[in-house]
């Protein structure tokens, strides 16, 4: 029987992951896996997506919000469950075994430190899959591309996985903005204020966020220094030969309807905002708005 003690920590950190690690077997140690991140949609990760998987090298999977957040978020709620219940799960459990009822029982749980196993096992199997699948395509390694809900998930997945990296790639606010009202992901007031307090938060975070193993990069350099870009990015995900071609074709939506966001193309044109909806973007991205503009920005990263 597992003894919650023995996965006890004292505070929720990089060591007590490490700590979890060891516990089970250190199933993250060698997975180099490559997450392309942003802080919000219509940033460029299908674009770096595009350009890894043309290696053949290295297989770059799709949008799986359960992986990237909502995992994350459950493993980091079991583990502050670990870490704040340990005393009274113990003391709700000997009030029940002495037959009272006479108590407060939301806390009548399993052991957390049990759940937190739990948890983790369901990681190591989902983690699993992915590199079968992987395999399964005749590539070496794989990662994973998402825009960011909260920029603590991630974190989560860089100290969960130690040689995993990270290409943390942003875009000016008020481009994302046209490109997600062309894809209709946005059209009302409080739909705009969302992304921007989204776009600015995971920014601010990104940008103050400091580690061999994350790559700053702003969009307009893929524009301005391609081939720099493309030499970086090879050097930083260790692969070679990314198709520079791909550069030449556009593809940002589902072939369908214009009127549903999606186009016969694979692509589709930027849609000019108004005067009310670039004041509210400015109006709650203005922090990371004028950041953007006039402080030099994390970018490129560490050899």
């Amino acid at each position: 029987m597992l003894k919650a003690s023995e996965y006890m920590v004292k505070e929720l950190n990089c060591e007590s992951i490490s700590i979890f690690q060891k516990k089970w077997g250190g199933f993250c140690d060698d997975k180099e896996l490559i997450f392309v991140i942003a802080p919000s949609y219509r940033c460029g990760t299908t674009l770096i997506q595009r350009l890894l998987n043309s290696t053949r090298k290295i297989v770059i999977f799709g949008e799986d919000v359960i992986f990237i957040n909502s995992v994350s978020e459950i493993m980091m709620a079991l583990m502050q469950r670990c870490i704040q219940s340990q005393k009274t799960g113990r003391e709700v459990v000997e009030h029940f075994l002495n037959e009272s009822t006479d108590f407060w029982s939301n806390d009548l749980l399993p052991d957390p430190a049990l759940l937190l196993y739990a948890g983790f096992n369901w990681l190591k199997n989902l983690v699993e899959v992915y590199g079968m699948a992987s395999k399964n395509m005749q590539c070496e390694r794989w990662g994973m591309k998402l825009p960011l809900r909260n920029f603590k998930n991630i974190n989560f997945y860089h100290d969960m996985f130690p040689k995993s990296k990270l290409v943390f790639i942003y875009r000016d606010l008020f481009e994302v903005a046209k490109s997600a009202k062309a894809r209709k992901f946005i059209s009302t007031p409080r739909e705009f204020v969302n992304l921007a307090n989204a776009w600015k938060e995971n920014c601010l975070a990104g940008w103050n966020f400091y580690s061999e193993r994350i790559y700053h990069l702003p969009y307009a350099e893929i524009k301005d220094n391609p081939k720099k870009v493309i030499s970086d990015l090879e050097s930083f995900c260790s692969v070679e030969g990314i198709d520079t071609s791909v550069l030449d074709r556009k593809i940002n939506t589902w072939p369908g309807d214009e009127k549903d966001g999606k186009s016969s193309t694979g692509y589709i044109e930027p849609e000019e905002l108004s005067e009310m909806e670039v004041k509210i973007l400015y109006e709650y991205g203005k922090i990371a708005i004028k950041k953007m503009e006039k402080e030099r920005l994390p970018k490129g990263f560490c050899c």
